[in-house]
């Protein structure tokens, strides 16, 4: 029996346990490396932001640094200076955390740091499963396997991984890399479903209550979403015609937290000209290895601005519907002064807004990351009369063709989209 990745005796000691108690047979349920170098959706924190910086354990790559709280003893409310990533739950499962941690500081005195599995609310963090390290160099640590506490998620409490730096230290950083989460005897749950509806502004025509299909016409919808989810759609799906012909890929988000945490499932969907989503191949619901309960609905489009449900949905086995086109559906608005229009109103039905090609969360057609200029950047950078084609964010009325000026420009939409008659206006999308 080899174990490939275990490198130090410590891990092949730990490694031959796992063997020996039956352990074996655990699922990996969660992975980070930082090695993309942005901080992956999902991740939330408390006090100061992290940072991903080099290097990693490896010495080569990324990892995620985060500060300690400055203050003894923390202020009320504050539970400490950490991030938290949501984990699936399996009631009697029993879970297993590894990773590198090291901490620094310039005060002398060396601060602890921890990465924990357990329950996670406003006034407290669980440590059901946990490590703990005060050293300066890379160490890798793996906990043994324990059973946290069963509770269900909820509105006020969330289940998942924690990393900790001491909240008494000064001027203290911890670091942390390659997190790996095990379960043994979690069994995931059934897939639940979801009919959903929506429509993207840049191929919506109104007269026809239909978005277009012109990606798709020309060839240009890639097999493999753009999201990297990984999932694939099959060709004779694109040769599909009418009103169920593909529009783009979308992604879809479950949220339990609308304002304070990332996805708790998501996929990759189809969106077809009469605003269905549907999976990949071309007519199912989409499916969420999630939990049956109340989410937040979030939809996504790779140049528009997202929107979330206000209110959360009941998701089971069977199908639930959601129609995002109907002004009657509540979208989410966040607190002020981040106050816009979650959608814009056309006609009788409400859209994403277009317009997004720098993607972050916000429209803005004059300024810095403005919206505008890499339009210009796609077709040359130098003429502005030029033309080029191709699946690209800078095509934002998603006809296949990028245009600055002219007939059916994807510059204009932008300008109409952040007030028209302000060009130095910003448009906010309306998901946390």
């Amino acid at each position: 029996m080899t174990f490939p990745h275990a490198t130090t005796p410590t891990q092949l000691m730990l490694m031959l346990a796992l063997v020996l108690t039956g352990r074996s047979s655990a699922q990996t349920i969660f992975q980070e490396t930082f090695d993309t170098g942005v901080l992956s959706p999902g991740w939330v924190w408390q006090t100061d932001a992290p940072v991903l910086v080099t290097p990693d354990a490896s010495g080569s790559g990324f990892c995620v640094g985060k500060e300690s709280l400055n203050d003894m003893p923390p202020p009320p409310g504050e539970i400490g200076s950490f991030m938290f990533h949501d984990l699936p739950y399996a009631p009697g499962a029993s879970y297993q955390v590894s990773l590198y941690m090291r901490v620094e500081t310039t005060s002398g005195t060396l601060p602890g740091a921890g990465c924990y599995i357990g329950w996670w609310s406003s006034s407290s963090l669980g440590d059901d499963v946990g490590v703990f390290s005060q050293n300066a160099d890379w160490e890798f640590l793996q906990s043994g396997f324990g059973v946290p506490a069963a509770y269900q998620p909820s509105p006020t409490l969330r289940f998942g991984v924690a990393l900790v730096v001491a909240n008494w230290a000064v001027d203290a950083m911890a670091y942390f890399d390659n997190i790996q989460v095990d379960a043994f005897g979690f069994t995931l749950p059934a897939p639940v479903r979801l009919n959903a509806r929506a429509w993207l502004d840049g191929a919506f025509v109104p007269a026809q209550e239909r978005m277009r299909d012109d990606l798709r016409t020309a060839g240009l919808i890639p097999t493999t979403d753009p999201y990297g989810n990984g999932t694939a759609v099959a060709p004779t799906v694109l040769a599909i015609t009418g009103d169920n012909a593909v529009v783009d890929w979308v992604r879809v988000e479950l949220r339990i937290h609308p304002e304070n945490g990332g996805a708790v499932a998501s996929a990759a969907g189809l969106l077809q000209r009469d605003g269905d989503i549907v999976a990949a191949d071309g007519s199912s619901p989409l499916g969420f290895y999630a939990a049956p309960g109340n989410y937040h609905v979030v939809v996504k489009h790779r140049n528009h601005l997202g929107i979330m449900s206000a209110l959360p949905i009941t998701l089971l086995s069977t199908p639930t519907g959601l129609d995002l086109r109907l002004p009657g559906t509540a979208a989410y608005v966040r607190g002020a002064p981040f106050t816009d229009a979650p959608r814009k109103v056309v006609g009788s039905w409400v859209t994403l807004w277009s317009g997004n090609v720098a993607p972050d969360d916000r429209l803005r057609y004059t300024g810095a990351g403005n919206d505008r200029d890499p339009i210009l950047t796609a077709i040359g950078g130098t003429t502005p009369t030029a033309i080029a084609t191709g699946y690209t964010n800078a095509d934002v009325n998603l006809d296949g063709v990028i245009k600055y000026v002219g007939s059916g420009n994807d510059r204009d939409p932008i300008l109409v989209n952040v007030g028209g008659s302000t060009p130095n206006a910003v448009r906010i999308e309306q998901v946390p």
